[in-house]
């Protein structure tokens, strides 16, 4: 059996778990974590112990994550988030310390992006977020930094515009292809194809779109649909650019 100590997520923030999670997140790099699909070994899940050492323990002790299945044959339990309010506490946490921003400073930004979404106002909704994503922070680690700049980048977008209220899809699979990153809002649906400056920048992204008509997939929702064509320069580490891009 797993072990049984873990605390709700409201009772961890209240007892300073989140002021913990927020220094553990300062010193791990979860920005390629899909936290509604991770996974621990048995033998991690089933310690004694609360963990500050394994980032992902620490989210299942302190409730910020619980087990979706388990798999008997690997040894692993699977994780997710359990529901919308630890997804936001949870969001809300992760965000400013992947911008290494205060979360004041993204609280504020956050709020102006809704207000430019309830009145579908894309332009003002990019410029918002083009300012809070400038210089995002250098990243850690070894490996394919283009591949590292872009998975980092698009997990920032996904959390952002999921605080905005919107349902988000990445690598969303499509008949023609897969966009990068779909934002569901009451009002509209976001499509958005990101590449980096070295990488084609912004006419590869808007190429992509047309080739790929990503917006035929979401025609029967009778929302408004917007194609946005992103680049991301990975010398000022941030939006060079963006296009909405028409049918």
């Amino acid at each position: 059996m797993p072990c049984l100590i873990r605390i709700s997520a409201t009772i961890g923030v209240a007892s300073g778990a989140s002021k913990l999670l927020s220094d553990i997140l300062k010193r791990d790099d979860l920005s390629g974590v899909d936290f509604d699909n991770c996974s621990l070994d048995e033998d991690e899940l089933q310690l004694d112990d609360v963990s500050v050492d394994n980032s992902l323990l620490m989210l299942y002790q302190t409730g910020y994550l619980t087990i979706k299945f388990h798999d008997k044959a690997l040894e692993l339990y699977e994780l997710c988030i359990p529901n919308k309010e630890v997804r936001n506490t949870l969001y809300k946490i992760v965000l400013p310390n992947a911008l290494r921003q205060s979360g004041k400073v993204v609280d504020s930004a956050i709020k102006r992006m809704k207000r430019a979404l309830q009145g579908n106002d894309i332009p003002e909704l990019f410029e918002n977020l083009k300012q809070l994503v400038s210089e995002t922070p250098y990243i850690t680690g070894s490996g394919d930094k283009d591949k590292l700049y872009e998975r980092d980048f698009r997990f920032i977008l996904r959390c952002a515009f999921y605080l905005c209220g919107c349902r988000v899809e990445e690598e969303k699979q499509t008949s023609k292809g897969r966009a990068d990153l779909v934002a569901n809002h009451e009002n509209a649906i976001i499509i958005m194809e990101l590449k980096l400056d070295n990488n084609g920048g912004i006419e590869a992204a808007k190429k992509q779109i047309i080739e790929n008509d990503y917006a035929s997939a979401f025609s029967a929702e009778g929302k408004k649909i917007y194609q946005v064509a992103i680049s991301f320069d990975t010398e000022k580490r941030g939006i060079s650019g963006y296009d909405i891009v028409e049918r």
